[in-house]
């Protein structure tokens, strides 16, 4: 497992010019194997059973029995108990998070030029900056750092969970709480959000391209 992450960003992003491609990575949190129209005929999902149709469907893949675990090793190829990760699902005032010396795939697609955003949930870590996501190679965040929050208030554990983060000018992390998007569904503004930067990219693509990591919560 050492290998698997460079290895697959080799695969991915070693090529040159303009060859390279856009990246679009969504991760669906905690859904069941049979929670798709193309496996149970009784589940209504036409765009994801659109995206299977025209790709490839991969079956013998498992993860962890915790949704924490499953994203340290995600993000950094790795199984989870060499990140020191197996066991853990953060609470907002636990000192836990990924090990800061693990590189992630955000780390490594910025490296080749990417501009690297996530949406959604995080939640490997934020009792320090440097366990946050725009920390751990990502250009922008927006979304919550626990493992859960209401879809309308977007509190979690009586505390309002809702940011934006992202690098500013001058290189600093700028962290917003979207105290305005009370009563908004979380879903709505992360599609928004993400409609947005892709336009934006769109504007910017002979620059860089594109890795954006879109995460829900089942």
């Amino acid at each position: 497992m050492n290998h698997f992450l460079p290895l697959i960003m080799w695969g991915l992003v070693g090529q040159t010019g303009s060859t390279k491609p856009n990246i679009i990575f969504i991760f669906s949190d905690d859904q069941g194997f049979n929670d798709v129209g193309w496996k149970n005929s009784s589940i209504h999902t036409p765009n994801l059973d659109r995206l299977a149709r025209t790709g490839v469907i991969l079956e013998h893949h498992y993860v962890a029995p915790m949704c924490a675990p499953t994203r340290a090793t995600l993000l950094t190829g790795r199984h989870s108990i060499s990140t020191g990760y197996w066991n853990i699902n953060p609470q907002p005032f636990d000192r836990a998070g990924l090990n800061l010396h693990e590189t992630t795939m955000a780390d490594m697609l910025r490296s080749y030029g990417y501009a690297t955003h996530a949406i959604g949930k995080w939640h490997l870590g934020m009792f320090s900056r440097n366990h946050t996501p725009t920390y751990r190679g990502f250009d922008t965040f927006l979304g919550m750092y626990l493992g859960s929050g209401n879809y309308f208030t977007h509190e979690n554990s009586q505390s309002y969970d809702f940011r934006l983060n992202y690098l500013n000018g001058s290189g600093e992390v700028n962290d917003l709480s979207l105290d305005g998007m009370k009563g908004v569904y979380s879903t709505e503004v992360y599609t928004n959000w993400t409609i947005e930067l892709l336009r934006d990219h769109k504007e910017k693509r002979k620059k860089y391209r594109l890795r954006l990591c879109v995460d829900t919560t089942a």
